[in-house]
């Protein structure tokens, strides 16, 4: 039974001036294994039976706003529903929890009629749904066609899992691990795992989440901010930044490990997340108990050698509360403000006594001094109010959680998840007052496979959990337990979302930087793209090029090689520029262009490139005196040399124009060599 809540202290949702923030009790993040499972010592209690599902219709009254219900899918009622992605015309979904039970994988979701999504595929064993490990955060790269997966050691107590268990809850053997998947072409519908990143902290949970930042300056360079939660006294790193730009190839180099001292011992001091603004220069820290920092990030932004991560709020500055703490902290676009969320679960018996109502909820920030940030606000709904507590039932103290959790901004609005309160819709037109906008509460299903041991076991049958995703102006949003919504906003700055191609809470992709930068003269509106000024970084092209330097051996040039197939080829470049019947061209970060040519066979036979940023003794722009001084050339024909057995050099006007590795049958035939490289712009023909 669905029901209205009436609270006569709050009949819409509070918004708390700036409060004192002082010393709380010891508490832990649930969804963190470390310390929180290592009370397993204590009996854990599980819901009664027969509990009736108390979920409630409506939470707020008076919304100026709300959300209309375009598509629905209950993604097969699994009922332990992850992150979501969306590209194209499909969805993919992560599981909360392990195999080897059916659903357990990645699903696929067709979305190309919004109006009716429909689970189409699965990605499963080996790479997904494995024993003790779930699928719990996903990425996309749009403009490398890429899916990204962050696979978790997941917990008995808290994610369910079936596998056999450790003494902590933990399958043993299972270390955590990214999965990177193609998802161009035919392979949107049945994603083709093209590499795996095994980081250097690989224990379960760790690493918890990331952002990922393309350089807008130079798009084919990705970054990969991930936090490995450590508290102070384990002396470990908190944060690692690994380059991701050549995910393709299997090349993940990791370029900073860091890590700050809260310094307070009464506070989880772990970093659980972070997102990164949209030039990359600073970054927002959401650190559990210790609170909430500003980081100077423009080393990475910058791509300095030895890059450094610097705080720009001092730990004595920060701005903490009680533990759990903050959960994401992200700027709002285009102001002097921060947003932050708590996510707290019930008390789950002993294991978290510290949690229950009255939940978490959000916070706003001022950094106009970003070396003394202020809390600005707090945003409660009724459910996180003491006089609500009142009312709460044992069973939603300890199996029920109403709280914010992960956040998706534009100038004016956030639209987030909110656990057992659904999605909710905040008016951000004034940081220090937070309005209502509007909200969404789904009707549960009737049963699923298996409820969230801690979010949905007990009376409340709502878990909104993923960060919301804006595609073509509609609203992408996960229910852990009943699947997956797209909804269309209708409230005020609704215009934000009807007008977004792409926005997530956990990239720089897409809209963000219209609603990011301020116009001259004024704060940023989100109406429409930025006007041109020089402070304006760069919008991230649809799509990426080539990363460089490209390596040129006798059978390779960057990432491709002679002999691999289509398939191999679009697997290690991503989506080409032209594609072709008989061959495909890249851009090169830096200028020039790529090519490959194929066999009636579908075989790589010619690879060439006329970019300058190759690592090879001789690349395009160098002398034809240099191209002599350093290899024994032989003229194959006019303007066109061959080095050893397979390396060609095209070279015009005294200078070499395009570098290129050959088969033995197509440098055999130097002629129709020749035509195919003016053919492709690469030579230049007389």
């Amino acid at each position: 039974m669905r029901r209205k809540l009436a609270v006569a202290a709050c009949a819409v949702a509070c918004i708390v001036p700036a409060a004192s923030y002082g010393h709380g009790i010891e508490d832990h993040s649930p969804d963190l294994l470390e310390p929180a499972l290592s009370r397993l010592g204590l009996p854990l209690v599980q819901p009664p039976p027969g509990t009736r599902d108390r979920t409630f219709e409506s939470l707020l009254q008076g919304a100026p706003g709300g959300f209309e219900l375009v598509g629905h899918d209950p993604l097969r009622s699994r009922g332990m529903n992850a992150a979501l992605a969306v590209h194209g015309n499909y969805a993919y979904v992560g599981s909360r929890t392990d195999g080897p039970e059916p659903n357990t994988g990645v699903f696929v979701v067709d979305i190309s009629n919004p109006a009716a999504p429909k689970v189409v595929n699965e990605i499963g064993r080996p790479t997904a749904g494995n024993p003790g490990e779930s699928s719990r955060e996903l990425r996309i790269l749009p403009d490398k066609g890429l899916l990204i997966v962050l696979n978790h050691g997941c917990s008995e107590i808290i994610h369910g899992c079936a596998s056999a268990a450790t003494t902590v809850g933990l399958a043993p053997g299972v270390t955590s691990n990214y999965r990177f998947y193609d998802i161009t072409g035919e392979n949107a519908a049945a994603p083709k795992l093209v590499s795996t990143y095994l980081p250097s902290r690989n224990q379960p949970q760790t690493p918890h989440e990331f952002f990922i930042w393309t350089d807008p300056e130079r798009p084919s360079r990705v970054l990969l901010y991930q936090t490995t939660p450590s508290n102070d006294a384990s002396g470990r790193e908190n944060l690692i930044v690994t380059d991701i730009s050549k995910a393709r190839q299997g090349d993940f180099p990791e370029i900073e490990k860091w890590t700050t001292r809260i310094g307070n011992p009464q506070r989880d001091n772990r970093l659980h997340s972070l997102t990164v603004s949209y030039d990359g220069k600073r970054a927002y820290l959401a650190y559990l108990g210790g609170g909430f920092l500003v980081a100077d990030t423009s080393d990475f932004a910058e791509n300095r050698p030895e890059p450094e991560v610097r705080l720009v709020t001092p730990v004595d500055k920060r701005v903490f509360w009680t533990n759990p703490g903050a959960h994401s902290a992200i700027k709002i676009p285009g102001t002097t403000y921060a947003l932050t969320t708590d996510e707290v679960y019930g008390k789950i018996g002993a294991l978290l006594p510290d949690h229950g109502c009255p939940w978490g909820w959000v916070r706003t920030i001022d950094i106009a001094r970003e070396d003394a940030p202020v809390v600005a606000a707090e945003y409660k709904l009724p459910v996180n109010e003491e006089k609500f507590c009142e009312t709460v039932s044992q069973t939603r103290e300890n199996f029920s959680s109403f709280a914010s959790h992960n956040p998706t901004l534009t100038r004016n609005l956030a639209i987030l998840t909110w656990h057992s309160a659904g999605l909710q819709a905040i008016d951000l037109s004034d940081p220090a007052r937070p309005k209502p906008a509007g909200e969404f509460i789904p009707e549960p299903l009737p049963a699923v496979q298996l409820e969230d041991p801690a979010l949905s076991s007990g009376e409340d049958k709502v878990v909104m959990w993923s960060f919301p995703i804006v595609k073509d102006g509609l609203i992408y949003a996960i229910d852990l337990r009943n699947g997956l919504y797209v909804l269309r906003y209708k409230g005020p700055h609704a215009n934000e979302i009807s007008s977004s191609t792409f926005l997530d809470g956990n990239s720089n992709s897409g809209d963000v930087r219209r609603f990011d930068t301020p116009a001259p003269g004024g704060p940023a509106t989100g109406e429409g793209p930025p006007a041109p000024t020089a402070d304006v970084p760069p919008p991230l092209p649809p799509r990426a090029c080539l990363p460089t330097p490209l390596a040129i051996t006798a059978r390779a040039v960057g990432p491709f090689r002679l002999a691999d197939d289509r398939a191999t080829v679009a697997l290690r470049g991503g989506p080409p520029q032209r594609p072709g019947t008989g061959s495909v061209r890249y851009c090169v970060e830096g200028g020039g262009n790529a090519a490959v040519v194929f066999s009636r066979a579908g075989r790589a036979r010619l690879i060439a490139t006329s970019s300058p940023r190759v690592a090879a003794r001789v690349v395009p722009g160098d002398s034809v005196r240099k191209l002599r001084r350093s290899f024994h050339e032989r003229r194959l024909a006019r303007g066109l040399y061959l080095v050893g057995r397979s390396r060609v050099y095209g070279v015009s006007g005294g200078r070499v124009t395009v570098a290129a590795v050959a088969s033995r049958e197509v440098v055999a035939r130097r002629t129709e060599l020749r035509r195919t490289l003016i053919r492709l712009g690469l030579l230049r023909g007389r």
